[in-house]
């Protein structure tokens, strides 16, 4: 395994290195206020729920950051260890994040409470909780495909793109974008994809398109590496930025 990761170019390495220092930069960014520097600023207090999700989601950001040092620094060996507690923590994140998107806004738990039947369930969960669903699917294809390296470390940083749209969110919103809590995720009541197109974007809200300039740097990585897509940033980005809107429409008609 070292011999092969060895063989591969160092500037493969480093882009995913530098991908993971940039996501937890956003995440310091975005939580910096309300969870890492609290201590020293006023903000509202946070609840046991809401600290055990924060320790988890940070821990997994730093993993992912060390794993991919690991690897730059052919230490694949460690890299492998630390994969099983990898796959430990990313179900306690799926875990904290369902628990976290129901119950930690009083609305988002009103709506669950108030859903009856399995397919009013599944709609719910699916507008409140995509992100960690969806990192879900990522990570546990990742850990299914460990052994194929391209494929891997495509899946998990795809995993770590879809938990990302709080901090981002809130970095969006020290840009002057401001992003508030919708019944559909995150939204930007005065953002331009809502000015514009707000009947498209308006119902499935902007939880994820928060996402877009990470995968973003993944797929031009990809046309300047590889000459084209891998099939797991192709497929995958489709499905996580495309999938949402499509059951939620598909939802809506079989609740009519």
């Amino acid at each position: 395994m070292s011999a092969i990761v060895a063989d591969v170019p160092r500037t493969r390495q480093r882009f995913f290195l530098w991908f993971a220092i940039a996501a937890a930069i956003a995440v310091l960014w975005g939580f910096g206020p309300t969870y890492f520097f609290r201590a020293f600023i006023t903000t509202r207090d946070l609840n046991l729920l809401i600290h055990v999700h924060g320790f988890l989601f940070t821990s997994w950001v730093v993993l992912f950051v060390a794993q991919t040092v690991l690897v730059a620094k052919q230490r694949t060996d460690l890299h492998r260890r630390l994969g099983v507690v990898g796959a430990i923590l990313a179900v306690a994140v799926v875990v904290a994040g369902v628990a976290v998107a129901i119950y930690a806004n009083p609305v988002r738990q009103q709506r669950w409470a108030d859903a009856r039947g399995t397919l009013a369930s599944l709609r719910v969960l699916l507008a409140i909780a995509y992100g960690p669903l969806a990192f879900a699917v990522f990570a546990a294809c990742g850990v299914l495909w460990r052994r194929t390296r391209e494929a891997h470390k495509r899946l998990m940083s795809l995993a770590t793109i879809a938990v990302m749209d709080a901090p981002l969110a809130r970095v969006m919103d020290d840009f002057g974008w401001p992003i508030v809590v919708g019944a559909f995720g995150f939204e930007a009541p005065n953002g331009p994809l809502l000015t514009l197109f707000g009947p498209l974007f308006g119902p499935i809200g902007l939880s994820h398109l928060v996402d877009l300039p990470f995968w973003v740097a993944l797929a031009v990585y990809d046309l300047k590496k590889r000459g084209g897509l891998h099939p797991v940033t192709l497929y995958g980005g489709l499905a996580f930025f495309l999938l949402k809107p499509a059951l939620t429409f598909f939802f809506g008609l079989l609740a009519r």
